[in-house]
């Protein structure tokens, strides 16, 4: 589905297969930052950049989750889910919900 965007002729693709490259591109950099703080906070002995990377890391989490439901996603229908497996993505957006949820009240 894609379309065009006015006389320059720009089109893009708004199906989950552009979302994944995106996502992808996400992940890898949110990783990253993630290893680069990671190997910071202990050269530097900083408890911020820890504290940092830890909030990096449910990110990256959340990224892994949601691409995984991409991926899941697009399994064909079959007798016992007649709309596929489209509403992974839902799931996976919940669930990812409640895991944040979790790492706010743990001690």
């Amino acid at each position: 589905m894609a379309h065009d965007h006015g006389e320059a002729g720009h089109s893009h693709d708004h199906t989950a297969g552009a979302n994944a490259k995106m996502l992808r591109w996400a992940l890898a950099l949110t990783a990253t930052y993630l290893v680069a703080e990671v190997v910071g906070a202990f050269v530097f002995n900083s408890l911020a950049l820890l504290s940092d990377a830890a909030h990096m890391m449910t990110d990256v989490a959340g990224l892994v989750i949601a691409l995984m439901a991409i991926h899941l996603g697009k399994k064909a229908a079959d007798d016992k889910r007649t709309f596929g497996y489209k509403r992974l993505e839902i799931l996976a957006a919940t669930f990812n919900a409640i895991l944040l949820f979790v790492v706010v009240v743990a001690p």
